[in-house]
């Protein structure tokens, strides 16, 4: 996890490694760094265009991760999963890749969560049925993450005015979120 700010905004993510991928350690600190350099690159003191600032350095990130594969001579490159958000202007804006969540809380109630990238959950949320190999595919499998060799799927959502009291939680899916 790792947060920076200006005057005028803040930047805070979460990146995740993934097991069964050498180095998801790696991939989530490079992660961090990345978007957080990125950050204090762009907001002077605030950033233009949160939603394509969060596009823009998640995808630079990636391609920092996969840039390090290579390097290292890896025969996979690590990965992880990432939440992004920026707070600026009294609104909040994120991104998600993967499956660690983000959670809007306002006065004891739930306004939002991120759903997965997972086949699971996009059967969940699928308006007609999906068919799926049930018996030969984990639906808790992430379709997408930063670091794979294909170009990352991110939902983005914002900007949305937040309220005094307000709550934004993120949590990797791994320690028990439900």
């Amino acid at each position: 996890m790792g947060y920076c700010y200006t005057r005028e905004a803040a930047l805070f993510l979460l990146a995740d490694g993934m097991g069964g991928h050498a180095e998801g350690e790696v991939a989530a600190q490079l992660a961090l760094q990345s978007i957080a350099a990125q950050f204090q690159r762009e907001a002077q003191p605030a950033l233009a265009d949160p939603t394509d600032f969060l596009h823009r350095a998640v995808l630079h990130a990636h391609q920092h991760i996969q840039r390090y594969a290579k390097l290292q001579r890896m025969p996979d490159s690590p990965r992880t999963t990432v939440v992004a958000l920026v707070i600026q202007n009294g609104a909040a804006t994120w991104l998600h890749c993967g499956d660690s969540r983000l959670y809007w809380v306002r006065q004891g109630q739930l306004l939002a969560r991120t759903r997965d990238h997972s086949y699971l959950e996009m059967e969940r949320n699928a308006s007609t049925p999906i068919r799926l190999a049930h018996k030969l595919l984990n639906r808790n499998v992430l379709f997408t993450c930063v670091g794979a060799t294909s170009k990352p799927i991110v939902d983005v959502s914002g900007p949305h005015i937040l309220h005094s009291g307000d709550r934004l939680l993120c949590a990797p899916m791994g320690c028990g979120a439900p």
